[in-house]
């Protein structure tokens, strides 16, 4: 955030105070925007990071596995990392105090970081989507074949990208990546609320962001980490976001089909319930064909009623806490 901090240093003059009241929302945005761009490793962590793990793990263990909740890693990576640091930039630096001589309150900067940030979030999933299915076009017909670690090896047939993509809840998918963002926002709000470096902010943000990646079905197929109860539970207490990537890869894995015929096609991993994310009764089960140690293969149960109904309410949770304490803990302190 090196360049975004000297951006800021050249706009302290008067960047503001030219500025009547009514323009002054435009204003911040625009400062904030400017700041996002020349700060060089926002972008990066917002597009091209989760960019990369997308396709990587699209490659290596199958775009059906890695879709649904890498596609919002950016949205996490922001809120996490990039939201507070912005904040505490914009507390070190002497804006605030020539804006208090202004009828602009602090208040409104903190509103305005928070909606162009969600307007990030919000790009960030869209962009990683279009363009990793771009990737993967070559697969829209006939998915690739790869092979599961037995002995011999046995070629399975991924699903073509056309039938995965058929089978997406999107308005499921869409309510689960709005649901990260508010819990993005809210973690990156409660961060910056205790948090007084860049430095802090990254050592807490590296920590929630690893869990999550493993523990919350980002880059570990949900099915191994099912295999093993504690990791599960464990994941439910140190990552807010496990039950909003839980909801986002029901809604991948095929939540339109309610006829009961299974939707999975030579042993790939598949919504074989067609399970919906607000139907509570029905669980979220997909077939594993995954030859490892402890890992269950055929049907694996991955969400029961409880859990889903567990799953829909904690976020609120999360962001209603969370918010509390950004209520009692945030200051405009400066140093």
């Amino acid at each position: 955030m090196k360049h975004g901090r000297e951006y800021l240093k050249k706009k302290e003059s008067n960047f503001l105070l030219k500025h009547p009241k009514v323009n002054s929302s435009l204003a911040i945005l625009k400062l904030i925007q400017g700041y996002f761009w020349c700060s060089v490793s926002a972008p990066v962590l917002a597009f091209g990071f989760p960019l990369i793990l997308v396709c990587l793990l699209g490659f290596s263990i199958g775009y059906n596995y890695a879709f649904p909740g890498a596609f919002c890693l950016g949205s996490i990576i922001i809120g996490l990392n990039i939201l507070p640091s912005t904040i505490i930039d914009f507390k070190k630096s002497t804006l605030l105090k020539r804006i208090s001589v202004t009828p602009i309150n602090p208040t409104r900067i903190l509103l305005s970081i928070c909606l162009f940030y969600f307007f990030v979030m919000f790009m960030s999933v869209v962009v990683i989507t279009m363009i990793t299915c771009l990737i993967f076009l070559k697969y829209w017909n006939n998915g690739p074949v790869t092979s599961i670690p037995t002995v011999p090896p046995t070629g399975i047939s991924m699903p073509s990208l056309s039938m995965v993509l058929s089978h997406v809840d999107w308005m499921g998918f869409l309510y689960s990546s709005l649901i990260i963002m508010f819990i993005s926002l809210a973690c990156g709000l409660a961060i910056a609320s205790f948090c007084k470096s860049p430095t802090t902010v990254l050592s807490i943000a590296v920590s929630i962001m690893v869990s999550t990646i493993i523990l919350a079905g980002l880059a570990v197929p949900n099915m191994i980490v099912k295999s093993n109860d504690a990791l599960w539970y464990l994941g439910y207490f140190i990552s807010p976001f496990k039950p909003a990537t839980n909801m986002a890869a029901e809604a991948w894995n095929g939540s339109y089909n309610f006829d009961g015929s299974p939707l999975w096609a030579s042993g790939n991993m598949t919504n074989l319930d067609g399970s919906h994310i607000f139907r509570f009764n029905q669980s979220y089960a997909v077939y594993s064909c995954l030859a490892l140690p402890g890992v269950p293969t055929g049907r694996v149960v991955i969400l029961d009623e409880t859990g889903k109904i567990l799953d829909f309410l904690l976020p609120f949770g999360w962001i209603v806490g969370l918010g509390l304490i950004v209520m009692k803990k945030f200051k405009w302190t400066g140093r």
